[in-house]
């Protein structure tokens, strides 16, 4: 839990150092945003009863307006990915990653926007239900993937959003002599939706 709100605050600290930096462009607007997490896993899954394990987001973003109509939004995230195995939490994958979501935002009508682009993130931490055994060393720790969403924009500042992470990294460790207990033992890819609710610090 101390390493979780380390993060945050670490996140929280970014902004505030940028904030008012960037604020004269009126091009770089930044903000933060936090949500909920629905993730679990596809692929070759054959020794595991996998359900989705709901958990959080948190982070910041920065959208760099290129024309009325698009604009790029990079972020900086903490997220909990993974998947319990059926109802058992004990023996479900936890993996907590750092990730760099870069998003093209495409405005249909006025405050909403498409959204689609890459994702790069690095697991830190891996385990088993939340706690011990530490399996960090059984996963691929790079993850890269395409996220695919919306997101509505309220008096400029406010922001609310849903997407969808796909995941195209094999969890599992590349040399195939690794594999995790009760869970899928092949090939399995990271699969997350996202609710997320933000605020911008400043408008265009």
């Amino acid at each position: 839990m101390m390493k979780r709100l380390n993060i945050i605050v670490f996140l929280l600290g970014i902004i505030s150092m940028h904030a008012q930096k960037d604020e004269q462009t009126k091009k770089v607007t930044w903000g933060i945003k936090a949500g909920l997490d629905f993730a679990t896993f596809s692929g070759n899954i054959t020794n595991a009863d996998l359900s989705t394990r709901i958990s959080f987001h948190v982070g910041t973003m920065a959208e760099i307006k290129i024309s009325d109509n698009f604009s790029l939004q990079p972020e900086f995230l903490y997220t909990s990915k993974g998947s319990r195995n059926g109802d058992n939490t004990d023996n479900g994958i936890v993996l907590e990653y750092l990730e760099l979501p870069i998003i093209a935002k495409y405005y249909v009508a006025k405050n909403f926007s498409l959204e689609a682009g890459p994702g790069i993130g690095f697991a830190y931490l891996a385990t088993l239900g939340g706690s011990d055994p530490v399996i960090s060393s059984e996963i691929n720790r790079w993850d890269f993937g395409l996220n695919f969403g919306t997101s509505y924009k309220i008096n400029g500042k406010f922001h609310v959003g849903m997407r969808y992470y796909l995941g195209l990294t094999n969890v599992n460790s590349s040399d195939g002599s690794k594999t995790i207990p009760t869970l899928p033992s092949d090939d399995f890819k990271n699969r997350t939706f996202l609710i997320s609710i933000g605020y911008f610090f400043s408008r265009k």
